[in-house]
């Protein structure tokens, strides 16, 4: 699931999450179907949107593992 920081667009979380699913395929040989890509404004454990450390903190992808 990309993230964005609360003030960014979502189309950047979703090149987020989409920059990090090609690296999974591509070093690690993750069959395309096993591969689910979301976006959200906020992490589901967002750091505070107050500073600019926390904003930078929020701008990541969070991996799910489902067997």
């Amino acid at each position: 699931t990309g993230c964005t920081d609360g003030r960014e667009p979502r189309a950047v979380a979703g090149r987020r999450a989409n920059t990090i699913a090609m690296y999974l395929r591509g070093a690690w040989g993750l069959d395309e179907a096993r591969v689910k890509l979301d976006t959200r404004e906020l992490p589901a454990s967002p750091s505070s949107t107050r500073s600019d450390e926390g904003r930078a903190e929020n701008r990541r992808v969070e991996i799910i593992c489902i067997r």
